[in-house]
């Protein structure tokens, strides 16, 4: 069960990285209104902003206009939660965390 919810927290704290770095050079607040769809702006739903699933059950779509969803977005989610389980079974420790979020920024 913590394997889930370590895993759960990584790809909440991916989604969250994702948004800032999509909405920062937009000018876009990061902190302040709501998620939105990039394409329609319809206000995103609750059951719309769980990390991965959503982008499963909905086939990386969005549920209101179709539009496809850039796929890194569930890449960077896979990620976080990827390496928050490495950390938990000490496959890797902080400094190499934050190595790997710089890298994977830039690349």
């Amino acid at each position: 069960m913590l394997t889930i919810i370590i895993f759960f927290l990584g790809t909440v704290i991916g989604s969250f990285l994702k948004l800032v770095l999509d909405r920062l050079p937009r000018n876009e607040s990061f902190i302040f209104g709501r998620s939105h769809c990039d394409n329609c702006g319809h206000l995103l739903k609750i059951w719309d902003l769980i990390p991965l699933l959503s982008q499963i059950f909905r086939l990386n779509h969005c549920h209101y206009c179709r539009v496809k969803l850039p796929l890194s977005n569930f890449i960077f989610e896979l990620y976080f939660g990827t390496l928050a389980l490495a950390s938990l079974f000490n496959l890797i420790n902080s400094g190499q965390i934050i190595m790997l979020i710089f890298f994977s920024h830039t690349c």
